[in-house]
């Protein structure tokens, strides 16, 4: 038995209500937290690596010319992506592709 919470593992509170609120605004601002991390980190990283990564790799490939892709080569391109899909995804994965033929 944990001797600062007891058996049910929870800080001590009269009002169950007010406790829930406690729980929601301590992980609501961890999340938040979280996020302005990532997003702080993803503008840093992309300012600073694009240019530290282009010092000498000045003869990688780069895309100055595109072929013309066909319908058929288009279906099978999507009809062959993974089901994985994230909460993120606007769309899941298997429904774009259940919409396949009215999409292409």
């Amino acid at each position: 038995m944990d001797k600062e919470y007891g058996e049910n593992k929870l800080p001590h509170c009269n009002e169950k209500t007010v406790l829930a609120e406690d729980f929601k605004t301590f992980f609501h601002s961890k999340v938040k937290d979280i996020y302005s991390g990532i997003e702080k980190d993803s503008v840093q990283y992309k300012e600073t690596n694009s240019d530290q990564y282009m010092q000498g790799h000045e003869n990688l490939s780069k895309f100055a010319q595109f072929r013309e892709v066909s319908v058929e080569e288009l279906f099978d391109l999507a009809k062959d992506l993974s089901d994985k899909s994230c909460e993120l995804d606007i769309l899941p994965i298997w429904l774009f592709k259940s919409c396949l033929p009215e999409l292409i």
